[in-house]
């Protein structure tokens, strides 16, 4: 039952006060879509899932499920693609990657070619040694090449989407037919 609705000032949101029947109004089973907090850490569920979506779709649950994993990931991303933007304008002193942007992009490059050798350390650690704790460092540092490659995109004002983008488009296409496709552009 809808009690009100309001509109913000530029007209772009809209709020409504209800009241909600039925308990879960998610496709992710949860009584509310923003089941998702932003932390310090990243996003965070903080809303439990009252109903497994596989008994509210059946077999339609799967494609449900993948596409909310999906969002998450990109929430992040866009989260920090907007987060770059925002440092730009930060303070060098109280923030790390407002300090690699005044080094300029010499600086984070070096970041961007060090995270990636100790990616590829990470990776030869792993599978020399397939332990936990190998694996840990390996998903550490592929975080750290994939952070500081956003950090690149922003210092040319380059959202993470476009490279989503470009990812879906080589969906279904052989990846020696896309490398030669852009030899031939060339």
């Amino acid at each position: 039952t809808v009690h009100e609705i309001r509109l913000d000032c530029d007209a772009d949101v809209i709020i409504l006060q209800i009241e909600q029947h039925g308990g879960i109004a998610c496709h992710t089973g949860r009584e509310s879509c923003f089941y998702r907090k932003l932390t310090p850490q990243g996003w965070e569920i903080v809303d439990a899932q009252l109903k497994d979506p596989s008994a509210i779709y059946g077999a339609a649950a799967k494609t449900h499920t993948q596409d909310a994993q999906a969002n998450e990931q990109v929430d992040v991303l866009e989260h920090l693609g907007r987060l770059m933007q925002q440092r730009k304008a930060a303070d060098a002193d109280n923030s790390y990657v407002a300090s690699l942007y005044q080094k300029g992009i010499n600086k984070i490059l070096e970041k961007v070619g060090e995270e990636s050798v100790e990616s590829i350390i990470a990776a030869k650690d792993y599978a020399v040694h397939a332990s936990s704790e190998n694996q840990n460092e390996l998903i550490y540092e592929v975080a750290d090449v994939w952070f500081h490659s956003i950090v690149m995109l922003g210092y040319f004002d380059l959202a993470p989407q476009l490279i989503i983008d470009e990812l879906a488009r080589r969906q279904g296409l052989s990846g020696l037919v896309e490398k030669a496709n852009r030899s031939s552009d060339a």
